[in-house]
C-alpha cells in the first residue's frame, strides 16, 4: 500500500478517535489532549511524507534541525515514557543539528539558548557549556528566560547563579504583574515564558508571590472564548504558552475555575484554529503554520506531563547536562531565512489592503474591471441562453431565472470595491483639520545581514524617514494606511477595530525569517504594547516600523 496514502488513513482513523469517545461519555481532559496530540503528530506525519513517529524523527525533523524542529523534538523528547506516543531516537536530530551549528553562523542569544536545550533534551551535550557560560543576559529577558531553563537543567555559569537568573526576571515585572519584551504594558506571551523558566524556584517567597499576580493577570486577559491576545491578535499560540506556563506552576489549565472563560477553556480556543488535516493555524480561517502548530503540540505535551505527575516541559527528562567548557563546543546563536519565494508578478491578481473604512481589495491592472466583468457576465448569459435555445430549452421560467442569477451577478459587482492601482494609491488622507505633522518610517535593516531580493532594499530603508500631516484622532495604523497608499507599499493586515495586527509589509511577512520574526512599531523610539490602530498619535511624533528576527532583541 502506498505510505503516504497509509499516512492519510491513519491521520482520518486518529481524527475520529479523538472526536468519538468508545464509550459513549464525555472525554476527560487529559484523554481529549491525548486524543488531539495523536491526531496532530499523525497529521504532522502525513504531511511531511514520513510513514511512523520515528521515520519522521529522523527524516523531515533531522533535516530540518535548526530551522523549525526544535519545538517538536522537545515535545517527543519529553513525552517519552509518557503519553501515547512510543519512544522514539532522536538520534538523527542530534547529529544533523551539530552539523547545521557547525557552520558559521552569528546567531543570537535567545536562539543559541533554545539550540542548546534541544541539544540537551535529543541526548547531546558538546554544545551547552559554552552557551551557558556566555549567553544569559546578553539579549534582554528572553536571553534571562532562556539562560535560566539551561541552569535548571544543571548547566553552570561561571559568573552567576540561578538564583542570579530569578532575581534579574523579578526585577523585570511590571506594575501590573506581567513582562514584556519592551513598553510599559504586560504581554501573555512573554509573562508565560518567564513563568515556566522560574516555576522550579516558586517555592521561594518572591517568586511565589510574583507567579501570583502574574496568574492573575493571565486570567483577568483570558478572552470570552478562553484564548489570549498578544501584539493585538488573537492566537493558538498565546494560549499553548499559558498551558505550558500552568503546567509547570502545578495549576490545572483545563480545569481551575480561574481560567474557566463563559464556560470555554483554553484549549477549546485552540481548537478552533484547527485545520481539518490536524494542523493549526495562526489566525482564525488562516493556513498552515508550523509554529502554531508546533507550539500546542508543546500545549498538549505539557498537560499530559502534568496529568501524570511530571515536572514542567522544560525541566528535561534523563539530561547530563554538560557543566564544565571542556570538549569541542560549537558556535549556537536570529535563525536562518527561511526566505520568501519571489515570483513574477501575475498579468492579474487581487491584493487584500485594509483600509480606514474595512479591507479594499486591489486589481492589480488599469483596466477598468468593472466594464470587463459585467461584459463578460452578459458574454456568458447570451451563451447560456442560445444553448437553452438550441436544446429547445427555452421557456419562460428559464430565461427568468439567468435574467436573476445574472442581475444579481451584475449588482455584486457594482457592489464590490476593487479599484486599479492608479484609483487606490491616488487617494489622499481625507480632506478635514491638521492639527501637526508626525513623521513615518519603514525599514528592514535585520534582513540585509541574512537575505536579499526584490522587496529588501540594500540599505534596509523600504521608506525614509518622511513627513505627514496629522489629521485629529489619528493612529499609527491611520498613518501607516495612508503611507503605503501614498508610496505604493504592499500592507497585509487584519484584526476587527482596536485589535489591527500587521502581518506584511513590502511583501515581507511575520515568521518567513524565524519563529520569532515580523513587524514592529515604535513611537519616539518607544515601542507600545497596545495594536497600532490604538495609539492615537499628536503633534511631532515620529514612527518608526522595523523588521525583527528577535521579538525586538535584535533591534538597536
Amino acid at each position: 500500500m502506498n505510505r503516504r496514502f497509509l499516512a492519510l488513513l491513519l491521520t482520518l482513523a486518529a481524527l475520529t478517535v479523538s472526536v468519538l469517545p468508545a464509550s459513549g461519555e464525555a472525554l476527560s481532559p487529559l484523554q481529549q489532549a491525548e486524543n488531539l496530540l495523536e491526531t496532530l503528530v499523525q497529521s504532522e506525519i502525513a504531511r511531511t511524507g514520513a510513514d511512523s513517529l520515528q521515520s519522521w524523527a529522523e527524516g523531515p525533523l533531522a533535516q530540518n534541525a535548526g530551522q523549525g524542529s526544535e519545538w517538536a523534538i522537545l515535545a517527543l523528547a519529553q513525552l517519552r515514557g509518557c503519553g501515547p506516543l512510543p519512544a522514539c531516537d532522536l538520534t538523527a536530530y542530534r547529529d544533523s543539528l551539530t552539523a547545521f551549528l557547525a557552520k558559521d553562523a552569528a546567531y543570537g542569544a535567545s536562539t543559541r539558548q533554545k539550540y542548546a536545550l534541544c541539544m540537551l533534551a535529543a541526548g547531546g551535550n558538546a554544545t551547552v557549556a559554552e552557551v551557558a557560560e556566555t549567553t544569559p543576559g546578553q539579549q534582554g529577558i528572553m536571553s534571562w528566560i532562556y539562560g535560566l531553563h539551561l541552569m535548571n537543567n544543571g548547566c553552570q555559569n561561571s559568573q552567576l547563579t540561578p538564583a542570579d537568573a530569578v532575581r534579574q526576571l523579578l526585577s523585570m515585572q511590571m506594575p501590573d504583574g506581567g513582562w514584556a519584551l519592551m513598553g510599559q504594558t504586560a504581554d501573555v506571551d512573554v509573562t508565560a515564558m518567564v513563568l515556566q523558566a522560574l516555576a522550579p524556584h516558586q517555592q521561594e517567597p518572591a517568586v511565589a508571590s510574583a507567579a501570583e499576580a502574574a496568574v492573575s493577570l493571565l486570567a483577568a486577559r483570558q478572552q470570552q472564548d478562553g484564548g489570549f491576545v498578544s501584539m493585538g491578535q488573537p492566537n493558538p499560540e498565546s494560549a499553548a504558552q499559558v498551558m505550558i506556563a500552568l503546567c509547570a506552576l502545578g495549576i490545572d489549565p483545563l480545569t481551575d475555575d480561574r481560567f474557566l472563560s463563559h464556560g470555554a477553556t483554553m484549549l477549546d480556543s485552540i481548537l478552533a484554529y484547527q485545520l481539518p488535516e490536524g494542523g493549526y493555524a495562526h489566525t482564525l480561517g488562516g493556513s498552515y503554520s508550523t509554529a502554531a502548530t508546533l507550539q500546542v503540540l508543546d500545549a498538549l505535551a505539557a498537560y499530559i506531563r502534568f496529568a501524570n505527575g511530571q515536572p514542567g516541559l522544560y525541566l528535561l527528562d534523563g539530561t547530563d547536562p554538560h557543566t564544565s567548557a571542556g570538549g569541542e563546543t560549537l558556535p549556537l546563536a536570529a535563525e536562518p531565512a527561511d526566505g520568501i519565494t519571489q515570483s513574477a508578478s501575475p498579468a492579474f491578481s487581487i491584493g487584500i489592503i485594509g483600509g480606514a473604512d474595512g479591507p479594499t481589495a486591489i486589481l492589480l491592472t488599469g483596466i477598468s474591471w468593472k466594464t470587463i466583468a459585467i461584459t463578460a457576465i452578459v458574454a456568458l448569459a447570451a451563451v447560456w441562453c442560445l444553448y437553452l435555445l438550441i436544446r429547445r430549452k427555452g421557456k419562460l421560467k428559464n430565461y427568468l431565472t439567468t435574467a436573476l442569477f445574472i442581475g444579481a451577478l451584475v449588482a455584486l459587482v457594482l457592489g464590490l470595491d476593487i479599484q486599479s492601482p492608479q484609483a487606490y494609491y491616488g487617494n489622499s488622507a481625507p480632506a478635514g483639520e491638521i492639527t501637526g505633522a508626525v513623521t513615518l518610517e519603514i525599514r528592514c535593516d535585520t534582513l540585509t545581514r541574512i537575505a536579499s531580493g526584490e522587496y529588501i532594499p540594500a540599505d534596509g530603508v523600504i521608506l525614509p524617514k518622511t513627513t505627514f500631516p496629522l489629521h485629529p484622532g489619528d493612529t499609527v495604523y491611520d498613518l501607516l494606511t495612508a503611507a503605503v497608499r501614498q508610496y505604493r507599499l504592499h500592507l497585509d493586515a487584519s484584526g476587527s477595530d482596536g485589535m489591527k495586527y500587521v502581518s506584511g509589509l513590502n511583501h515581507l511577512y511575520e515568521q518567513a525569517y524565524g519563529e520569532l520574526s515580523g513587524w514592529l512599531y515604535f513611537v519616539n523610539g518607544e515601542s507600545a504594547s497596545c495594536s497600532c490602530d490604538q495609539y492615537a498619535l499628536t503633534d511631532g511624533d515620529h514612527i518608526s516600523w522595523q523588521y525583527s528576527l528577535e521579538m525586538g532583541q535584535d533591534l538597536p
